[in-house]
């Protein structure tokens, strides 16, 4: 294995502090997450009561997992929070890890789980590659990490200063960015390349009282290498009213969008997005997937999608948003994760940050009722491209219009074929 980063020209230091790391909105540096705001949430949780009804676990194909995707095919399968397991015929990716039972230093306190993940460090396919969006304990879990490194030993990809807390648990190796580098990571000779982009987000970081925002916290885009087939990137799988697996079909399609002209470079051979050379010449046509870590609204969704093209899957964080007073800086809603998606272009749209800790004022269940909500009120987006995953679902998702690469931008691509939605039994 090895890897090469490089900087991306948008790449600025406006983020960066003395000691450590900041937003760029104004509004943030200036309001915050109050002391009062805190305390009299603290209060509510304390004496308000509320009735968690989290999704029901699946169980999904242990051994069908361990079979790679044909060719063409890509795999997203929440786990539960943030962590989602994405295959594709040549990588295996794992986001934000947490398998403990609890989102803290203790073990005997904080937030514990109400659910199981659907899959277990030992159950998983081999992993070639961990993303962290930032330090924070829900998704920076020791033990898990500790555990993936043992079993899998991946490569880890984080933003700023995490490498060196990574290094002192003994895992590695770490490639470790700012926003707007990207890694062109080699698994082997006979592997095409994985690109990953590490890119802007509006959270904060923290694992104690003294080292609040003394690492970056970041959001990832992917370019993964599918093995093009002739037909954009539709479902594979029998209807239902929610979620995919990889049975049946039904009508589904919606337009695979290229990216603007203010596309990267490639910088050195790097692809930006689209085909990776493999061995013999050929071209290995790419998915883009985009995660979303955890953020506030901002306009580095509009700059992502301008400077990088539009996402195949939009994987975004829907939960601890109320009270809003408090979350809206560091985390958007079910409703703006749905702005969040169309200012993507995305074609995609799988929620996490849900259903799994009680993290904040609303009940577990509450982000995905309200994005629900909110998608019966709009006729813009066609339901068939929004998956509310239960934890362990798998959705099945096959590339059928080729993503071009032309001065590190994609050109456009002909509009998805209407191939169907799936579902889980």
């Amino acid at each position: 294995m090895d890897f090469t980063v490089e900087t991306l020209s948008w790449h600025h230091r406006r983020h960066h502090r003395a000691g450590g790391f900041q937003n760029l909105e104004k509004e943030h540096h200036q309001r915050g997450a109050s002391i009062w705001n805190g305390l009299t949430w603290a209060a509510r949780r304390l004496i308000g009561g509320k009735t968690h009804d989290p999704p029901p676990v699946r169980t999904p194909d242990v051994q069908a997992l361990r079979r790679r995707p044909e060719a063409g095919t890509t795999r997203v399968i929440w786990i539960g929070h943030s962590t989602a397991l994405i295959q594709t015929p040549d990588v295996t990716v794992l986001t934000d890890p947490i398998f403990s039972n609890r989102a803290s230093p203790f073990s005997f306190a904080g937030p514990s789980r109400l659910i199981p993940p659907a899959l277990q460090v030992d159950e998983l396919p081999p992993v070639d590659v961990v993303l962290l969006s930032h330090d924070h304990y829900d998704h920076c879990d020791r033990s898990s990490i500790e555990a993936l490194f043992r079993r899998h030993e991946p490569v880890f990809c984080v933003p700023l200063d995490v490498a060196a807390r990574l290094r002192r648990w003994g895992v590695g190796p770490v490639v470790e960015m700012d926003w707007w580098q990207r890694a062109t990571i080699r698994l082997s000779e006979t592997r095409p390349p994985l690109h990953v982009t590490c890119t802007p987000a509006r959270h904060f970081s923290g694992r104690s009282l003294f080292d609040s925002n003394s690492t970056l916290w970041a959001s990832w885009m992917i370019d993964a290498p599918v093995a093009a087939t002739e037909k954009g990137l539709t479902e594979n799988g029998s209807s239902s009213e929610k979620g995919s697996s990889e049975n049946g079909s039904s009508p589904n399609g919606s337009p695979n969008k290229g990216a603007s002209q203010k596309g990267a470079s490639t910088n050195g051979g790097a692809k930006t997005n689209g085909g990776a050379s493999v061995p013999g010449g050929a071209v290995s046509e790419s998915v883009r997937i985009y995660f979303g870590g955890d953020s506030g609204s901002g306009d580095h969704f509009t700059d992502i999608r301008e400077r990088l093209g539009a996402p195949d899957v939009a994987i975004l964080p829907i939960g601890a948003f109320e009270p809003r007073a408090l979350m809206e800086p560091v985390h958007i809603g079910p409703e703006e994760a749905v702005r969040v998606f169309e200012v993507l272009e995305a074609d995609h749209f799988v929620p996490i940050h849900w259903g799994t800790f009680d993290l904040a004022e609303e009940s577990v269940q509450a982000p995905a009722d309200v994005l629900n909500e909110a998608l019966a009120r709009t006729e813009r987006l066609s339901p068939e491209r929004i998956h509310v995953l239960d934890p362990g679902e798998v959705l099945s998702l096959e590339r059928t219009a080729p993503r071009s690469m032309s001065s590190g931008t994609d050109a456009p691509a002909e509009e998805a074929v209407p191939e169907g939605v799936a579902s889980a039994p």
